[in-house]
């Protein structure tokens, strides 16, 4: 199982560095999966994006903002993507934790929603109970800004 999980992250990377994917500039929603929260995701650049994660589960809350870089994998609509940045959180009874948290995922895009599926350790670098924390989860957002199709400006920005 981690030898598929290093496959996917590694073929991820070499993806995610050449092409423009994204249909959207901001979409915001639900992820369920080892724990549940909301996502918040804004395009910043013709590749990448950033995304803020609130999560909770009984035991623990957790906060991240991540740097993504997407990549086409099938059309423009579905994509691969991966990122890294940082996360803080706090035990419920107990004391705060903050480290890095690198995800791999891939995401769809149809009738103004995006849903996404992805894998996201967290490498807790201050305290926690544990050093690495496993978390998976599936994303459903609601295209809040779509992209536009400026002619004019396109030169400008590419």
């Amino acid at each position: 199982m981690q030898s598929i999980r290093c496959f996917l992250c590694i073929a991820c990377f070499v993806w995610a560095v050449q092409s423009k994917a994204q249909t959207y500039f901001t979409a915001f929603g639900l992820r369920a999966g080892t724990e549940l929260g909301f996502t918040l995701q804004q395009k910043a650049w013709k590749t990448g994006t950033v995304e803020a994660i609130v999560t909770t589960n009984r035991f623990r809350w957790q906060m991240q903002g991540i740097v993504e870089y997407h990549r086409r994998f099938i059309g423009r609509r579905f994509n691969v993507y991966m990122g890294m940045g940082p996360h803080y959180g706090e035990i419920i009874g107990g004391g705060s934790y903050a480290g890095i948290t690198p995800i791999v995922g891939v995401e769809l895009t149809a009738f103004g929603l995006n849903f996404s599926y992805d894998y996201k350790p967290s490498f807790n670098v201050f305290h926690g109970q544990d050093v690495i924390y496993h978390d998976s989860g599936l994303s459903i957002r609601l295209i809040l800004i779509k992209e536009k199709k400026n002619k004019w400006l396109k030169n400008l920005f590419d």
